[in-house]
């Protein structure tokens, strides 16, 4: 199985490029299972579950659909026809996710010297990575003038002047900070992004050193709730292209940053936030600007297509007059194990926790709502809390969550898990991070892995 890694990998586990032949370019399916058409996320998750039950595995796994991958693109370049989409390795680098991107022709946004070995590795070219961390190693700046990646963010004096000596020639988009007071889920300009009256002097130094400024990129925030956000930024963005133009510079690049959602029931749905952006493209870079439109979306293509299973390996009856603490150890009898008015609350213990996969609950404030992969025995439900494997108390998935009885052994799946959770993920207590289990519609793969019309796998898992 896959893991992912600084260095790179295959479909079928080798190194290869646009350029190599027919038999060096071979895609092997033998790690990717093939699933019926139209099958719900409950019958895909419960296969794989049986396929794990089978071999006697308990650990929490991913199930990554390659055909929800292939979706969102399809969405995105009907929607968003102008912009050409840079997905954010830092989102999820899980290596199959990254091939498919790659053969869907996405460029890649990158942030660091092993993100950028890993897209490279894979056989992007130079010309469709941005770096765009505004604040990097020296070292990591010099890695990528030795491979020639040549597009990059900045948002300081310093960083220029590090450019400079390090990377003269390479391109720049200035990033600036997008307005305040939209409703993000992460607002990065406190960290990022140069800000209106700073624009000038920066422009200006760029001017004095020799430095090329092509155009301009800005972040509304990871996981925008308010499209007007991209069109106030779009507007700021024109204006800065004014300043730059008028120094003698030729912008002609907008990087218009991430963002966006992908999965249905967002916060903002990405048919809004696209209609949004079109008009404010339309109105502010139009086509005849001959203005080149560029993103760099993370969660739009990885969320959806990652569903968490995790199974049950630990459970505790507590009863209700029993969670208060200042009750005594004499008020405990068996009588009240069964009395009709005291219905008792479960806690129940799994193979992934905050430290792991739900990290996301503590960094984004995200609302867990698991199913149950097998239906219940009884519609009765209880007050329920889930706990992860470690043994630190701060593990807590869900509390108050009415669940019917479970029992150990029995398997849980979360939807909508594949952004910010592997790749934030720790092996506190030594607890593994969750592997992926592969699936895929031969039509979505085929429409992937193809060459001249004839389809490139080795044979089915």
């Amino acid at each position: 199985m896959w893991r992912s890694q600084c260095l790179t990998w295959d479909v079928n586990g080798s190194r290869r490029g646009k350029g190599q032949n027919t038999s060096q370019r071979t895609m092997n399916k033998q790690h990717v299972h093939m699933v019926p058409a139209k099958q719900t996320t409950a019958e895909k998750v419960a296969a794989a579950v049986n396929a794990r039950e089978l071999k006697g595995v308990d650990d929490a796994f991913y199930v990554m659909d390659v055909g929800d991958v292939v979706s969102n693109h399809q969405r995105w370049q009907r929607l968003l026809p102008r912009v050409e989409p840079f997905y954010a390795v830092k989102c999820n680098s899980d290596p199959l996710l990254l091939r498919v991107l790659y053969e869907l022709g996405t460029g890649f946004d990158c942030a660091s010297k092993c993100e950028m070995d890993m897209v490279l590795q894979m056989g992007v070219t130079a010309d469709k990575i941005v770096y765009a961390n505004p604040c990097r190693q020296i070292s990591h700046l010099q890695h990528a003038a030795k491979k020639s990646i040549g597009l990059l963010t900045f948002d300081s004096e310093a960083e220029l002047y590090k450019v400079k000596s390090v990377y003269p020639g390479a391109r720049l988009l200035l990033r600036i900070a997008p307005p305040e007071n939209y409703d993000v889920m992460y607002d990065l300009s406190e960290k990022f992004g140069c800000h209106p009256g700073d624009v000038s002097g920066l422009l200006r130094t760029a001017r004095t050193l020799g430095l090329n400024v092509v155009g301009v990129s800005f972040h509304v925030g990871s996981g925008a709730r308010d499209p007007e956000v991209f069109a106030a930024s779009l507007q700021r963005s024109h204006n800065v292209f004014a300043i730059a133009e008028k120094l003698g510079f030729n912008p002609d690049i907008i990087d218009i940053g991430g963002g966006f959602y992908g999965h249905k029931g967002a916060p903002l749905s990405f048919e809004k936030a696209a209609s949004t952006l079109n008009m404010a493209l339309d109105k502010y870079f139009p086509v005849t600007s001959n203005v080149k439109v560029i993103a760099e979306p993370g969660r739009y293509f990885a969320s959806s297509a990652f569903t968490l299973v995790t199974s049950v390996i630990g459970k505790r009856k507590r009863l209700a007059k029993h969670r208060d603490r200042k009750n005594s150890l004499s008020e405990i009898n068996v009588e009240s194990e069964t009395s009709g008015d005291n219905k008792p609350a479960f806690m129940y213990y799994m193979t992934d926790g905050v430290f792991g996969s739900f990290n996301v609950i503590i960094f984004e404030g995200t609302c867990i709502i698991p199913k149950l992969v097998k239906a219940p025995s009884s519609d009765v439900t209880f007050t329920s809390t889930l706990w992860g494997p470690t043994c630190d108390s701060l593990d807590c998935v869900r509390k108050e969550l009415p669940l019917p009885e479970l029992h150990i052994g029995d398997w849980l799946y979360v939807e909508n898990m594949g952004a910010y959770t592997t790749s934030t993920a720790s092996r506190f207590n030594g607890m593994p991070i969750p592997r992926c289990h592969y699936i895929s519609e031969e039509k979505a793969w085929n429409s992937i892995f193809t060459e001249n019309g004839v389809h490139i796998s080795g044979t089915t898992s």
